[in-house]
């Protein structure tokens, strides 16, 4: 129609919603959830499964993760940084003569290793034989026992050595003190083979841990374990005997005693030797200031002991320091054994103990 006009809407346009993309956790519809992974790029190095969504932090992760692993030839042991250097890789035959090489001198290590053990071994038999064959016949050894004694500071962590040195001296009797045991520990954890382990812990009230004593007597000796005074760092064992039994005795005395539990040591061994004819008192006494050249000391406690090794007609045998400067581990005897006692050494320490062993011979052939 002339001179008229249509009319329309000058409202900008808007173009229509665009859907929601669902994100890489969302749930769709049916209440599941959707994980998008059309974009993620996996690693490809073996054994590693992690992904990424840029193609930056892959090279990242490569070069943070892989750049250092090594990647080996199975033919020639060659060693590159990628897989894709070794996949490239062709051996040649220097590389393969060089790996015959290496896997000769391994072969050479493990037959010289096998060859020196087989000789360690061969050598030890020969010298135990060696010492069987130096060793008297039983007819013609003195009759009597062998003694082996130490301090310990701590029984538990030296058995090991101390089944060492029975291997090679096979003593009768191991004497020890400072034995540090306690209830909880078990008969089986300070066991050794062949002998058969007599201990008293300490367990007195008010004094601190440490202490005790035990003894390991040889399988096949005839005796047993008899009660002997009231001091209770002590051990007492009698040794069957044709005519006179023998009492093998080993004793702790901690510096910490007072005069009262002296006196309880003193009595303890005076009774034994009214009661006993034959008798071996082995022990750390700790009455380091007597002089037993001269049999003096200076102050009570120590003079009181000097007396009574005296009034028992007893012998002290050990005449060396036996820690640092200072006699204080003691080898007694009555005067019936005093003359079989011989061949008394102090030696080694056992392990980190800091006391020296003594080791002596008892001949019976040889006592009254």
């Amino acid at each position: 129609m002339a001179g008229s006009h249509r009319k329309y809407d000058t409202a900008p346009l808007t173009p229509p919603p665009t859907p929601e993309r669902p994100s890489g956790n969302s749930k769709g519809a049916s209440g599941h959830t959707h994980e998008d992974r059309s974009s993620q790029v996996p690693c490809e190095e073996e054994g590693c499964d992690k992904t990424f969504d840029t193609s930056t932090k892959l090279k990242r992760h490569m070069r943070e993760d892989h750049s250092t692993r090594q990647f080996s030839c199975k033919e020639c042991y060659s060693e590159f940084k990628t897989p894709l250097a070794l996949k490239r890789h062709r051996c040649t035959e220097t590389q393969l003569a060089a790996r015959e090489a290496q896997q000769t001198t391994l072969a050479g290590i493990v037959e010289g290793t096998r060859k020196l053990e087989i000789n360690k071994t061969l050598s030890t038999a020969l010298k135990r034989a060696e010492r069987a064959r130096s060793q008297p016949p039983d007819d013609d050894r003195p009759k009597g026992f062998t003694f082996y004694y130490c301090n310990a500071c701590s029984l538990t962590n030296k058995v090991e050595s101390l089944t060492d040195i029975v291997e090679k001296n096979a003593f009768d009797f191991l004497l020890i003190t400072e034995t540090h045991l306690k209830k909880k520990i078990t008969k089986e954890e300070v066991t050794i083979p062949g002998y058969t382990c007599y201990r008293r812990d300490r367990d007195r009230v008010g004094v601190k841990k440490g202490g005790g004593v035990a003894i390991y007597v040889k399988n096949g000796i005839q005796g047993n374990i008899i009660e002997c005074g009231a001091y209770d760092e002590t051990l007492w064992y009698e040794v069957n005997g044709k005519e006179d039994n023998i009492i093998v005795a080993v004793v702790y005395r901690t510096p910490a005693n007072n005069v009262e539990d002296n006196e309880v040591l003193f009595e303890t061994l005076t009774e034994a030797a009214k009661m006993y004819k034959k008798i071996l008192v082995v022990g750390d006494f700790n009455f380091g200031s007597i002089d037993w050249e001269e049999q003096e000391a200076k102050t009570r406690q120590p003079k009181n002991f000097v007396q009574l090794v005296k009034d028992n007609n007893w012998h002290q045998h050990v005449r060396v320091p036996t820690r640092k400067t200072a006699i204080l581990d003691l080898v007694l005897t009555s005067e019936e054994i005093k003359g079989g006692t011989i061949n008394i050494k102090v030696g080694e320490r056992l392990g980190k103990s800091d006391h020296n062993s003594i080791t002596w011979e008892l001949t019976t052939e040889h006592t009254n």
